[in-house]
């Protein structure tokens, strides 16, 4: 017999690691273990038994031909690779009472991360402002306010990383 499959819509942002860490927690504490990432923010879930399974996410900075070892390094730690999407990887494994239940047990590694991410956004948010604002004087209004509210989204999302790692800079 075939486990059911539901899919969900959750959108988090990338600051909010944890928030969705812990809701995958939640899903699987009710017996929905995740199967794959559909899509950003739809998650496909396997049907089964309730468990305490703890789930972490990982924004690596690995080629591609060093996929293989980064996995099983992860392996090897008892985590289970599940799915990856927009460059991060989800991993799993049963929750150990004598064990942190951590991937990364440092806060540098996860500044690392971070620094990573708001690297790539502060790209995009540069790219954006070299595109929009040169042309927003000649565009009509509903393109200047569309462009002004990418880049502002954009800006607020560095500026969020930004506060992600400071928070992390004080553990």
């Amino acid at each position: 017999m075939e486990s059911m499959h539901i899919r969900k819509f959750k959108w988090f942002w990338a600051w909010q690691d944890q928030k969705e860490e812990a809701w995958l927690h939640q899903m699987a504490q009710q017996g929905y273990h995740l199967a794959r990432l559909v899509f950003p923010a739809v998650y496909e879930f396997s049907h089964g038994e309730p468990g305490d399974v703890i789930y972490r996410l990982d924004y690596p900075d690995v080629k591609k031909d060093d996929i293989a070892v980064y996995l099983q390094l992860f392996q090897d730690s008892g985590w289970e690779h599940v799915d990856e999407g927009m460059g991060w990887y989800y991993f799993r494994k049963i929750a150990d009472p004598d064990s942190s239940n951590e991937i990364f047990t440092d806060p540098e590694t996860k500044v690392q991360r971070f620094n990573r991410l708001l690297a790539f956004s502060f790209i995009i948010t540069c790219s954006l402002t070299a595109a929009f604002v040169p042309s927003l004087a000649r565009s009509n209004s509903i393109i200047k306010l569309l462009g002004m509210a990418l880049l502002l989204l954009w800006v607020y999302i560095v500026l969020r990383l930004i506060g992600r790692i400071r928070q992390l800079r004080r553990l």
